[in-house]
Parts: C-alpha cells; structure tokens; sequence
C-alpha cells in the first residue's frame, strides 16, 4: 500500500493456525529459514550475556552461543535489523525479548532449548479467529545505508511494489503526481520531463551540466548533465520508488537541491518463480488501442544461493489517444517500447554478496501530443502537424556491479555502473498542416561511475556515552553528452516571401549546431551519527563536491536560412565548480510509535556554458539551497493510524534561469537566448500523509502537499516590461515555475478478506489526484496553466496465483495539459504555446499469472 512509513496489508488469520503453520515451517531449517545451532541449554538458565552492537543477524548468533539454546528466523525478518547489543544477567528468554524490544518481532518456544523468532502481528487478542493488521518493515537507502524509513530525520515517501502493481502505474510521471509537493511538465515524448520537489526545478531547459532533481535507478544517478532522457523509466518489476525530500547534497551528491528519486529494481532470489503480465486497453474517443505484457523469472542458477539470476522481458504498443486534422489516420501519437533486463545475484561467501545487471530498452513514439491553444480551449484537443510516424526514438543501455563485504567492524560497498542514453528525433517545428519548418535533432549520452562507500557498525562509548557509527563514502563520475539539431526550411516556407530571391538563396538551406559537453565529478562525503542514548540520535554529515566542466560547439548554416542563422563557430568553455555542502539532524523517539525530527540540509548545483558565440554570455555559476525542516512521524491504534508530516523552509540562491538580450545581427536586432545567474527564492510549504486501516480490509491513504514559493529578489529580469517595453520588469514576489501550490493524493481500496470467487479475494479501489494551477515560464504574462484533477477507478480479484481487474484510468476524461511544445525560448517573450496534454480517459482489463 502506498504510505509514508509503513506498509500494511489487512488479512484474517487464525492465530493458532498460523502459530502451528510457522513452528511446522521453522522447525526444520530449511530454505530461506536461518537456524542458530548450540548445545542445548535451557532458555530459563540464568547465563551473563555479553552480545555485541551491530547486526541482530550476528547478535542472534552470539546470544545462541552464549545462552546455549538454538534461535530459529527468516533471514529476511532480521536481515536489515541493527542492535545496540546487550550485557548483564538474563535468562535465555529475558535476554532474547531485551534484544528484540521493539523491533516488531515476537518469540515462541518450541520447548526448554529452541524458540521462534518471527515476526509480530499488531492486535489487541491472541484468541483463534481474531482479526489483525500485520504490518510490514519499510527499509529506505535516504541516506545511502538501508534502515527502516521511521529511523530516518527527513521527509520520505515510499511507494512500495504491491502498489505500483496496484496502481497500474506505467512511467515516472504516474509516480510523481502521486507524490505530494512533486510536480512535472511534460512536452510531447518522454524525453522531455521537467521535475519539481517542493518548488524547485529547472529553469534553463537541458543547457544546464547538472539537474535540479537527481534521479536515481539502484542509486545510480540517470540525469546527471540535466538530461530529460533518463527520467522517466519503465516501471517494471521494482521493488519500490523512494522520495527523499529537500536537498540531498551530502548523501546523493551533485544535482539533487530539490531532491533525490529513487527507482529501485527487485534482486534475484534462491527461489525459483515468475510471473505473467497482459494488458490490453482502448480510449474511447479515438477507438485506438494499448496493449502490454511483461514476463518475469527468477532462477537459482548454483545451489547454496552461489548464483541466482532474474530476467525481465516487457513490450508495449499504443495507438495513441488524440487526433490529427490534416492527415487520414486520426490516431497518430503512436508509442511503442521494448525491453530486457537481467539480474545477477551470488553469495560466494556468507559475508560477500556480489550484485550484476544489464539492461536494454527501445522506445519509439510520435512527437504529436501538442494541440494548437484554440482547440485546447475548446476542449477538443487536435493536433494539426504535417509531421507524423515514428519520428521520435530512445534508446538506453544500463550496466551496474556491486560487491558487498560484511566485515566486524561495519560494511563496505563497492558500486560501479555505465550507462548510455541515445535520442532521434524529428517534428514539425512550426506546428501547422504546412510544411514551413522541420526540426531534426540527435543526442548521444555516456556516463561512467565508481562509488567506494564504508558503513560501520555501532560502537559503544566509554563512560555510557551512547553509541557512534559512521558512514564514509567517494565518488567518482564522468558523463560525456554529443548533440546536433538541424532547421529545414520546407518547401512552403517560399509562400512566406513576395518577392524573387537572389543567386544563393533559392532554396530553403539548412542550420545545424554540434555541440559537446563533458563533466566531470569528484566527491568525498560522510556523517557520524551518535546515540547518547537510546531514544536519541544526533547525526552531523558533508560532502566535498568537484566539478570541471568543457563545452565547445559549431553552428553551419547555407542558402536563406543563413541570412538569421550565422555559421560561427560556438565558444569553447572549460571551468570548475567546487562546494562543501554540510547537514545535520536530531531526532527523538517519545515512544517506540511517536518520533520527532529536526535538519538542516544544503544542497549544490555546479555551473556550466552556454551555447553561444558571444562571449559575454559565455559561462553562468553554480547555485544552491539550505532547507530547515521539522518532521513528525507516528503510528496510532495499534498500527491502523499512520500520521507523518513535515515542514519546511528553503532559500534557493544564485539561480539558474533563461535570460534574453537583444542583440545586433546581420540587418537587424536579434534576441540571445542563454542561461544566467539572476534570483533568489524562497519556498515554504509541508507534506502530510495520513494512512488509515478503520476495519478489516478497507485501506485509506492521503497525501497531501503546500507549497508557496516565490523569488525574493529578482528586480532585474530579461521580461518586457509593459509599462517601459524596455526589460528589467521585477519579478520579485512572483511565483518559481512548476510550482503548483497544492497537491493531493488519495487511494481508497477495499479486499473482502476471505476468498469468495475462484479461491480469490474482491477488491475495488478508487484513486483521486488533484495539481493546482501552476506557470512553466517566469515570463509572468503568460497564461498560468489551469490546475487539474484526475480519477481512476479498478476492480477485480486477487488469488494466490493470478490477479485479474478492469480498471478507467482518467474516469471522467479530464483534458489537462501537462506543458508546453513552444520552446523555452518562445514562451519567454510571450509566444503562443500549443499545450502538451495528458492520456485522455482509458479502459482496459489486466491479468497476471504467478509461478
């Protein structure tokens, strides 16, 4: 279920029957059981125990051999679990209930010298029948040690698999308008997502040598030079997404000022299953169709978990769900994607884990989701371009290793990953039936990345100071990024001039710009956290950032388009960023279900070039941000009540923004577009997530963000102003771009709790998410974007083999738009825009099959 700190699913149990199902299960270890084998003792002997902080898997095994009894459990129970140890003088039983206080896990004896270690289930009665919620732990990588998401000091929201599935959600952006305070404009493709966490976002469009919002798949950065390309990947088969909100310099790394998104892909297991996916679904008011299937296996290769594998086959078509006027098909914005992922999992030795995947996906579709601004108003949405067909293409190769080593004194991680992103593209650049200009472009990524980081275990202070643990980490990355675009004038374009052209310029011609970017990143961090007691942590971090970034470029231009566009050669640039960007936190814990936190958090965002020939306009600096936030964190009723909230405020400095000046050209004046360092902002806001189980299989979860965020101090804009017609209007006290100030999610879902149909459980479920208006230029005298609210409705069974539903996404067909295909450039001197739009209403029905 998708909540902010825990995830629940409401069953009926017999609680007898499932004490006997676990001890027959845990008994006789087995696999996926772990035993702690000693000479048998009595768990009622009085022992002088002196268990060690660190893993509860390794103090399990020292309280076993010390108290002289055999403690059986499933590894997964306690795989992620830390202790701060033990010492003094139990019983067996009284020393094993010390150590496992609450952690969420009950014990049962088997008799004098074997106990249970399982895991607890939340009720007010142990009687046969009774109804109760089992809750499950969620462990987050916040900050960049797995640990359970209630023990971390900063706003993180979590989207487990189950919902994911639940949801049917399809891409990023089904992920970040669930989020609250998260925002996205989205153009025509899905190389084209703008991302917002708590208004902050990128103002310069893909110029930029590092994002705002890092995005994140296994911890490995996919946006790292600003590109759009990466941020919106298939949603297949992960385990869950991670929000970590505020800036994340200190445990992401660079271009996370607004925060870090998290994509984390299920691991192979010992075990062999897998499962079948289909869907096929259809938009009603253009009869076009999807269909989609996904195919999952998970395979133990080697026995004794000496190698496991998992391999994900997906593939998807759609017809598209708007018109076009000018040509016969009227289902033109076509997608297709393929793709294969393989994982690879070895245990060679029990504290070496050994982690591989590769990962291949190809996404074809038409740059035609853009309806001219009349027929939008309308509420009619057509698309009028003469360009149609599979004009747009991505294509993305994804390679990572990770070595796992658990040592006695802490764990250290070894990550290595390369990956390379290529895009084509073509479309109609001047959005009519007429053939006046086409625009063709190209852009190949490459991006390596080592990461060493060393997480130890806790250490007792002497005097009954606490206890102290640390995390130490360095990175090094390099990403590489080649482009081309080209103008076409068409052959209609000669409609657009009276008179006869001269010798050289009686063709259209072409403009083209290369362009190469390289940057290249160093970075040292760490934090020290400190227990003084057990109730209380203090954590103090950093980061040491490094960044040297290279530009260089060409502009070629022939026949008439070379009277505006000049063939120069574009200015080479070679600069280096560097920034310390600190943190701190404390939290307390009132009861084992009631925390409290208060941070301090920075965030860094290097600087970069621009392309242009002018060398005044050349370079732009780094920005970056400082956020206060103060977190609550709780669970009521006996876990039925989830209620998490924060707040938080954010100076947002030496921003990054598109900027225009007039400039003398060939015959006339012309406007230079470049990025700049211009405004402060502020933003204010919180989130709050309530999470509510109010009986047996009825599940109630909203999320709901504000966000108020504005520039403080940008009294010398490139704007117009309309009063003067000179630039330089004061935008201070408008709101930042992208910026909805409200946003809200909610799920509502009921499963009957006991089979009724085919051996399977009913469930229908209704979703509800709702953005407020919000602009994507700072030209203030564009037309906001009106605010939106979208339904989902879904129905079905749930077996233990197959899951069938039927489900209306965008119920009531909402026409809502998402961005924007004007260029930034265009919508900043106030250029009409013909609006990107989101899917219109779907139908459709989904079956999986598990084994």
């Amino acid at each position: 279920m998708f909540v902010t700190g825990l995830i629940a699913t409401t069953v009926l149990v017999n609680v007898n029957a499932a004490d006997a199902k676990l001890t027959e299960e845990l008994a006789v270890p087995e696999t996926g059981v772990h035993a702690l084998n000693a000479e048998f003792a009595s768990l009622t002997t009085v022992t002088d125990f002196d268990v060690p902080a660190g893993s509860m898997k390794q103090a399990l095994l020292v309280l076993s051999q010390q108290g002289g009894f055999q403690i059986s459990f499933r590894s997964s129970n306690v795989d992620r679990l830390k202790t701060q140890g033990l010492k003094g003088r139990y019983t067996g039983q009284q020393a094993l209930d010390k150590l496992l206080e609450g952690r969420g896990l009950n014990t049962k004896p088997l008799d004098d010298a074997r106990v249970i270690v399982a895991q607890a289930a939340t009720g007010t009665s142990s009687d046969a029948g009774e109804e109760v919620t089992i809750l499950d732990r969620i462990y987050v990588t916040a900050r960049r040690t797995e640990e359970e998401i209630k023990d971390v000091p900063a706003s993180v929201i979590v989207i487990g698999d189950e919902e994911l599935i639940q949801s049917n959600l399809d891409d990023g952006t089904d992920v970040y308008r669930r989020l609250p305070n998260v925002s996205y404009t989205q153009a025509s493709n899905p190389t084209d997502t703008s991302i917002s966490v708590r208004g902050i976002s990128s103002l310069v469009g893909t110029g930029a040598s590092a994002p705002t919002v890092g995005v994140f798949v296994d911890g490995v950065l996919v946006n790292p030079t600003n590109s759009t390309a990466g941020i919106n990947p298939n949603l297949v088969d992960l385990e869950r997404v991670e929000a970590i909100y505020g800036p994340q310099g200190t445990a992401f790394g660079r271009g996370t000022i607004g925060g870090a998104i998290n994509f984390v892909s299920k691991k192979p297991t010992d075990e062999f299953e897998g499962s079948i996916t289909t869907e096929l679904s259809s938009y009603p008011n253009t009869d076009s169709f999807d269909t989609k299937a996904t195919v999952v296996v998970n395979t133990p290769i080697l026995e004794d978990g000496l190698l496991s594998a998992r391999l994900v086959g997906f593939g998807a078509e759609s017809d598209g769900f708007l018109d076009f006027v000018s040509v016969a098909d009227p289902d033109t914005n076509e997608a297709s994607e393929a793709g294969v992922r393989l994982s690879l999992r070895s245990r060679p030795l029990e504290q070496v884990t050994l982690d591989a995947t590769a990962s291949y996906d190809r996404n074809l579709y038409t740059n035609a989701n853009s309806p001219t601004n009349a027929s939008f108003v309308a509420g009619n949405p057509v698309n009028t371009n003469n360009f149609f067909g599979e004009d747009q293409r991505l294509e993305r190769e994804f390679y990572t290793f990770n070595a796992l080593f658990e040592g006695a004194s802490g764990n250290f991680n070894s990550s290595t990953s390369y990956f390379t992103i290529d895009t084509e593209s073509s479309s109609d650049g001047d959005r009519t039936p007429f053939d006046f200009l086409t625009l063709f472009g190209a852009t190949q990524r490459e991006s390596f990345a080592q990461e060493f980081r060393f997480e130890s275990k806790e250490f007792e202070l002497s005097n009954n100071a606490g206890t102290v643990s640390f995390n130490l980490g360095a990175t090094g990355n390099q990403h590489q990024s080649s482009s081309f675009s080209t103008l076409d004038p068409g052959g209609d374009v000669f409609m657009l001039v009276p008179i006869p052209l001269p010798p050289g310029f009686d063709d259209g011609g072409v403009a083209t710009t290369f362009s190469n970017q390289e940057v290249t990143n160093f970075g040292v961090y760490g934090d020290i956290r400190w227990n003084p007691m057990e109730n209380l942590e203090i954590a103090i971090g950093g980061r040491y950032s490094r960044d040297r970034v290279s530009f260089d470029g060409l502009t070629t231009s022939t026949g008439l388009i070379a009277g505006f566009i000049m063939p120069v050669p574009l200015l080479t640039g070679d600069e280096t960023f560097q920034a310390f960007t600190p943190n701190a936190s404390i939290k307390y814990d009132w009861t084992d279900d009631l925390s409290t936190y208060l941070s301090y958090s920075t965030g860094y965002r290097s600087g970069g070039f621009n392309n242009t020939f002018n060398p005044t306009f050349l370079s732009f600096d780094e920005e970056f941000a400082q956020s206060f936030e103060v977190g609550l964190k709780s669970s009521w009723m006996d876990g039925r009540l989830l209620i998490n909230a924060s707040a938080f405020y954010i100076e947002y400095e030496d921003i990054q923004v598109l900027t225009a000046q007039p400039i003398a050209g060939p015959g006339a004046v012309m406007t230079l577009f470049f990025t700049d360092n211009a405004a402060e902002a502020r933003s204010v806001g919180g989130e709050i997530g309530i999470t509510y189980f109010p009986i047996d299989g009825l599940m109630i979860d909203a999320q709901l963000g504000l966000t108020f965020a504005e520039f403080t101090d940008y009294s010398d804009s490139a704007i117009i102003d309309p009063m003067t017609g000179m630039p330089g209007f004061d935008l201070t006290g408008f709101t930042l771009p992208n910026a909805p100030e409200q946003t809200l999610s909610v799920v509502v879902e009921y499963e009957h709790p006991e089979p009724i149909i085919l051996n399977a459980n009913p469930f229908i479920r209704g979703e509800y998410t709702y953005r407020s208006d919000f602009t994507t230029s700072v030209n203030p005298f564009n037309a906001p974007f009106d605010g939106f609210d979208l339904f989902n409705l879904r129905a079905g069974l749930r077996g233990e083999t197959f899951e069938f539903s039927v489900f209306a996404e965008n119920l009531f067909d909402e026409i809502y738009a998402t961005g924007t295909s004007s260029s930034g450039a265009a919508a900043f001197v106030g250029g009409v825009p013909n609006f990107d739009i989101g899917e219109r209403r779907r139908v459709g029905v989904i079956g999986k099959f598990t084994f």
